[in-house]
């Protein structure tokens, strides 16, 4: 990946994570952490959109496209834990969380672990089930 679409990606991400602080420490109310997740998701998106058009893009073979169903199948069993844990913590009354706090973070769960996920697989080259 070029350098300017790795800063890029790497700004929308902080953007994300910048917006859930303050949504989750409220420093900042209304809308403001909703534009700062909107401007890293966006960047995210351009920058993704631009590597596979005008980039090396995406090779698609038999390979990647088990790595990116193992990449999938394992954001969901993580994200399926993670909304165990959120019943608990909210049946507990050990955080009072809304329902789009919890929809964000599942979110954001869901689509940043999936493409962690297939990149620690792409690195170690693990396809197949033991």
């Amino acid at each position: 990946m070029k350098k300017d679409y790795t800063v890029t990606i790497i700004a929308g991400i902080l953007l994300i994570f910048l917006g859930i602080f303050f949504q989750v420490s409220d420093l900042a109310r209304g809308m403001i952490p909703l534009i700062f997740m909107n401007a890293g998701t966006i960047l995210i998106v351009i920058a993704v959109i631009s590597h596979n058009r005008y980039g090396a893009g995406i090779t698609q073979d038999e390979r990647t496209r088990a790595l990116g169903a193992r990449a999938l199948s394992n954001s969901w069993l993580l994200t399926f834990v993670l909304v165990n844990v959120l019943f608990w913590i909210d049946y507990t009354k050990v955080l009072t969380l809304s329902a789009s706090h919890i929809l964000g973070i599942l979110l954001f769960t869901m689509t940043l672990s999936a493409g962690i996920i297939q990149s620690i697989l792409k690195k170690r080259g693990i396809i197949n089930e033991d």
